[in-house]
């Protein structure tokens, strides 16, 4: 279970803690609409979700969110919250805001987590598709591996991330392979392999693993490189994790500077200026000594850093070179062209110069994730995300030339099934880089690009027909070099069914079934963590590749952590909320007045329960639209998902569960409406 905080008070502290909160929330209702509650039973006062004890604190239950108003001393640092607004008022008004979970079990100060919120993408994953429908499956490669990353900060602050920073394949694709490359001499730059294997989390279907690996040359080799460094030293940036950060990473490329590179860094902030002329990358001392003295300050203009960079990066473009802006932000835009889709307009025309962009995120609590992915991605460069030193080592140093120098651009791949073969195939991640079949050959169609000595996985989860072994079918790529507009079109077999699985098959596939228990993925059949994690520990890969072996136990490490955070907060904590649900009596601090609204109710209704073939869920009427529901046995297995649209109240079918205790999830918008008990007899 996971740990709660030790925050200990006496009795008489929380007494006159819980009257000065009880005055907050009742100086806070005024002029908000939304009614304000205060529960006491067996687990101490609870206002707007966060409860207080002398044994225990508890803070926003993401499984309520009828309790609206939520004062500072309850927010942890991962009550992440879209563009939330901070007044400056003591509790923060939440009934519009989208709560992401699970919670941290630490507390911060409140004027720091009172002005977090974070941004991501939202996506639904990849469905199952009948080769009776359709045979072919397009889409274009990711080299990102922010994702990962930020999944890392999150655990090492005893977080969970929210499930929309989950992107499995930019975790698949932080990892090091042992895959077959072109040689030097080859006439393509990259080569693709395939493996086939049953399919851990549900044997009776196989796993399709596409292996993708770049040319390796030489650093010694690389191209001459013009490099813009954009950095945010807005008032957002400040902090060790942030920009401090950004001078680390700053210093360990400088290190890794030769004469014939050169570099140059645009700051901005209210406005853009730029403080390093390009310069050779052998007055290491004049750069640093630009980048020690950069500060943050002001508001944040993105766009117009942007700009800036571009007219430098053209004025100096190296013909033949590596011409590449590094944008070093916390994507907080909040002045000039703050609307994502006209930032991305603006990159993608910018690309067709020869000048790619790239991203780097920092820090936590603000990050826009969502719009630092689509702009490295329409600026055919990638985004990653720097939580440490460590991390900035192995992108300007040891991963340097995968990450900044591309050799294949637009890269796309498609797969056509033999539906003699095949009954239904679904693309484990890679959502946002799906791809119409037609746009296969469109050159004019943006895809990801691949680096100097990189490599790709992709995973197929496929469902064959009855008595069939033969070949699945083909898979054909297209790739364009740098230079070109054209593409050229390669085509190989779907085969490599092994025996024996390779060991990195084993760990990749570990990646996935713990991706999607910790998405709680529809889709993830009788996935475990604790499967995911020994084969892990199995797999670690050859400890004379220092830096993959040392990603592959970190990961191990970060798993079990993880797993021990979402089996406390979801099953655990959740039991043990149903255990006390009875005893908590509900009495209202603030009555209806005519200047204090009724919020809009939330109330979830499940009966009969217990039940025998089928129980009836209700919701009220203004959460009819789009909804759905998970049940998971006690073990924290995904057992039966159910999507309804347009109706308060369904019929649920449970005929096929064993007898036994069940947690049902209510979900829907972005919210989850609630977590009940069904007992199934």
């Amino acid at each position: 279970m996971q740990p709660k905080p030790s925050n200990m008070i006496s009795f008489s502290k929380f007494l006159t803690f819980s009257f000065l909160s009880i005055s907050l929330i009742l100086s806070s209702c005024g002029g908000r609409s939304g009614r304000c509650y205060a529960y006491s039973g067996s687990t101490g006062w609870s206002y707007g979700g966060g409860s207080s004890s002398g044994n225990s604190s508890y803070y926003v239950n993401p499984h309520t969110p009828t309790k609206r108003v939520v004062p500072y001393s309850h927010l942890g640092e991962a009550d992440v919250m879209s563009n939330l607004e901070y007044s400056g008022s003591d509790s923060i008004d939440v009934s519009q805001q989208q709560i992401y979970y699970p919670l941290t079990a630490g507390k911060k100060s409140a004027p720091e987590v009172a002005s977090q919120y974070e941004r991501y993408e939202s996506y639904a994953e990849n469905e199952w598709v009948k080769t009776l429908d359709e045979i072919q499956s397009t889409f274009g490669i990711d080299v990102d591996n922010g994702s990962y990353t930020n999944f890392r900060r999150f655990i090492n602050r005893n977080q969970l991330p929210p499930k929309d920073a989950i992107r499995i394949e930019e975790w698949l694709n932080f990892f090091n392979y042992e895959l077959e490359a072109p040689e030097v001499a080859d006439e393509h730059p990259l080569k693709i392999t395939t493996e086939i294997s049953p399919c851990p989390w549900n044997p009776e279907d196989e796993l399709v693993m596409i292996k993708l690996k770049g040319k390796e040359v030489p650093k010694t080799d690389l191209p001459s490189s013009n490099l813009v460094f954009l950095i945010d030293v807005s008032g957002s940036m400040g902090g060790k994790n942030k920009l401090d950060l950004v001078k680390k990473s700053i210093y360990e490329l400088t290190d890794n500077l030769r004469s014939n590179d050169r570099i140059s860094i645009v700051t901005y902030a209210s406005n853009s200026k730029v403080i390093l002329d390009p310069t050779s990358g052998d007055q290491k001392d004049k750069i640093k000594k630009a980048v020690d003295d950069l500060v943050a300050g002001g508001s944040t203009s993105g766009s117009d850093g942007i700009q800036t960079a571009y007219k430098l990066a053209e004025q100096y473009k190296i013909d033949g070179g590596n011409n590449r802006i590094i944008v070093a932000s916390d994507g907080d835009w909040n002045v000039g062209i703050t609307n994502k889709d006209k930032l991305v307009d603006f990159i993608s025309e910018k690309k067709k110069s020869g000048i790619f962009l790239s991203v780097l995120g920092f820090g936590m609590g603000n990050l826009n994730d969502a719009m630092m992915e689509q702009l490295a991605d329409n600026g055919n460069g990638n985004y990653g995300y720097i939580d440490q030193e460590k991390e900035a080592k192995r992108l300007f140093d040891s991963e340097f030339a995968g990450t900044m120098f591309t050799i294949a651009k637009d890269v796309k791949l498609q797969l056509t099934f033999d539906e003699s073969q095949v009954d239904q195939y679904r693309l484990i991640g890679y959502e946002n880089r799906v791809l119409e079949n037609w746009q296969f050959s469109d050159d004019s169609i943006d895809a990801g690009d691949l680096g100097y000595g990189h490599n790709v996985i992709a995973f197929y989860q496929v469902k064959r027909k009855e008595n069939t072994d033969g070949s699945l079918g083909k898979i054909d790529f297209r790739y364009k070099d740098v230079d070109s507009e054209s593409s050229v079109l390669l085509s190989q077999k779907i085969d490599g069914k092994a025996d024996k699985s390779s060991s990195d098959f084993k760990f990749a596939s570990c990646v996935i079934e713990f991706g999607l228990c910790l998405r709680e993925s529809e889709y993830r059949d009788k996935a475990l963590m604790e499967k995911a994690i020994q084969r892990g520990k199995e797999n670690l890969g050859p400890e004379s590749d220092e830096l993959g072996h040392e990603k592959r136990v970190e990961f191990v490490g970060l798993m079990e952590r993880a797993y021990q955070m979402w089996t406390g907060y979801v099953i655990d904590n959740t039991i043990q909320d149903f255990e006390e649900e009875e005893e908590i009596q509900k009495t209202p601090i603030v009555e209806d007045t005519a200047s204090v609204n009724q919020p809009p109710s939330f109330a979830v209704k499940m009966f009969p329960n217990p039940a025998q073939d089928f129980t009836n869920i209700q919701l009220s009427s203004q959460l009819q639209e789009e909804w759905s529901i998970q049940i998971f046995n006690l073990n924290g297995q995904l057992v039966q998902v159910e999507h309804y649209q347009n109706s308060p109240q369904e019929r649920v079918d449970v005929s096929n569960l064993k007898p036994g205790t069940y947690i049902v999830k209510v979900y829907g918008g972005g919210y989850n409406f609630d977590y009940m008990k069904l007992v199934k007899q």
